[in-house]
């Protein structure tokens, strides 16, 4: 199965794409797609999305599944379908 994955922000910037599709293998969740963006865009990328630990999204990262925060979701567990659309993103604070 095929994923669209956008990037925005420090993501784009690791991998120099906006978007890109992604083959999966059926019932993939979210967790094996983070891990497959990993290997293929290196430390840098693993770095940011897992912080302080392998299993554990940083607070700083959101990942959207159809339009829905994944932690709303089943986190790292989301299963994800042929043709859905992720987009990354950190997320910026200011003030």
């Amino acid at each position: 199965m095929v994923v669209n994955v956008e990037y925005l922000t420090a993501i784009g910037e690791i991998t120099r794409k906006r978007s890109e599709t992604i083959d999966l293998e059926e019932n993939a969740t979210v967790g094996d797609l983070i891990n497959k963006l990993a290997d293929l865009y290196g430390s840098r990328f693993r770095e940011i999305v897992f912080p302080q630990a392998p299993d554990k999204v940083g607070a700083f990262i959101s990942i959207m599944v159809k339009g829905t925060d994944f932690r709303f979701l089943s986190e790292l567990d989301t299963r994800l379908n042929d043709g859905d659309s992720v987009l990354m993103t950190t997320i910026v604070m200011g003030g």
